[in-house]
């Protein structure tokens, strides 16, 4: 088992009594507990996590949060629904963390929502946009973070429908429930008229090696619009084989699946280009921003507590956001530091702007909408990057 030590530098003490806190709280130190796809079929999207770890140790060089030091205890889940479980029992029942924060991918966060809301514990910005986290009645402690992928997915319909009303529309998905969010999403921002379009949709589990047969069958529909609804991974395979294919269609990512370094690159720039997606950030290597301060922040952080790592890996920016929100959180909850109370603060966030986030990008969620993310902007590949695109949509 992969196990991140603790960023605390100060060891537990015995907490004061002056006032009343949870499991994981002493007078010096915020216990959180964190999975991630360290290994697995989602280990490519683990910049997420690890530049979470980063930046928590740059908070504690820097006096950590209200006084106390951040403890994160973060574990590898492997992108497994049991062992996701498992590590999350043990992180709680053992470790004793007072939240849990940052999981990665819907179904691994999605087998310990039940077992985290039954208990009250916070289960704060999942890297995921799955509709099914923005539930507050069903699951009043489970917050997503990642922008919604049915809100995607219906802005993707939209556009086929309003700029593209003849194309013929295949989509790819993932048998889970990013999957669905973006076939439902797809044909509501179509329409009624325009959900005709679709011609071919073609699932697969993301345990499969290849998805090389589902994309030869949404070919033979003759589609010339594909969506890809999927992980990375899947993602990239899908691009490099319509591009061995000679096949031409107008191909939709989402924007769990848009970075440059993990998706586009393997998948052949010549195969991505022309490749529309949204985003929400500002991409590090778009030069767009090259002399933005937030951009040069963020390099410079990257530099000192992530050397090596890719900066232009949006699962990082992704990660980086997140945690800041958590960040905003623990500041607004001051000493007061009671699972209920970190859950309302977090429900109270308004119209926050951590850096990175895009231009015109805030955060509101409020106690019945998770939803945090409001605008998209889309944006197509060039070869080299992306280039934010004038969309106006009815």
């Amino acid at each position: 088992m992969l196990r991140i030590p603790a960023l605390a530098l100060a060891s537990s003490l015995a907490f004061s009594t002056a006032y009343a806190a949870d499991p994981g709280i002493t007078d010096t130190e915020i216990k959180i507990g964190q999975t991630g796809s360290y290994s697995g079929p989602a280990s490519p999207a683990v910049g997420q996590v690890t530049v979470t770890v980063a930046y928590l140790k740059k908070v504690n060089d820097e006096g950590g949060i209200n006084g106390r030091k951040i403890n994160l205890i973060s574990v590898d889940d492997g992108f497994s629904p049991p062992k996701n479980v498992e590590q999350t029992r043990k992180l709680v029942e053992q470790d004793e963390v007072f939240l849990m924060f940052g999981q990665m991918g819907t179904a691994v966060a999605a087998s310990s929502s039940a077992y985290l809301n039954t208990k009250k514990i916070p289960q704060l910005l999942i890297g995921s946009g799955a509709s099914r986290f923005n539930n507050p009645k069903e699951f009043p402690w489970t917050i997503g973070t990642a922008a919604s992928y049915h809100a995607e997915a219906v802005q993707f319909g939209k556009y086929i429908r309003q700029k593209m009303p003849n194309g013929k529309v295949a989509i790819l998905f993932q048998n889970d429930d990013l999957g669905k969010d973006y076939t439902k999403g797809v044909a509501e921002g179509l329409g009624e008229a325009g959900a005709k379009q679709i011609v071919a949709q073609q699932s697969f589990d993301v345990t499969e090696p290849t998805i090389d047969s589902q994309v030869l069958g949404l070919q033979a529909s003759g589609a010339d619009v594909v969506i890809l609804a999927a992980i990375s991974k899947p993602t990239a395979q899908a691009i490099r084989k319509i591009g061995e294919l000679g096949w031409k269609p107008q191909i939709f990512v989402s924007l769990a699946a848009s970075s440059v370094k993990t998706v586009m690159e393997p998948a052949g720039l010549e195969n991505s280009t022309g490749v529309i997606t949204t985003t929400v950030y500002k991409d590090p290597s778009d030069p767009v921003w090259a002399n933005d301060p937030e951009r040069i922040d963020y390099v410079a952080f990257m530099d000192k507590y992530m050397p090596g790592h890719d900066k232009s890996d949006l699962y990082a920016v992704s990660g980086y956001i997140a945690v800041q929100v958590l960040e905003q959180a623990l500041k607004m909850a001051g000493n007061d530091l009671t699972r209920e109370n970190i859950k309302m603060q977090m429900t109270s966030i308004k119209d926050f702007r951590p850096k990175m986030a895009g231009p015109n990008v805030s955060f509101t969620i409020t106690p019945d909408d998770y939803d945090m993310f409001k605008s998209l902007q889309f944006m197509k590949f060039n070869g080299k990057t992306f280039e934010l695109m004038d969309v106006k949509l009815d």
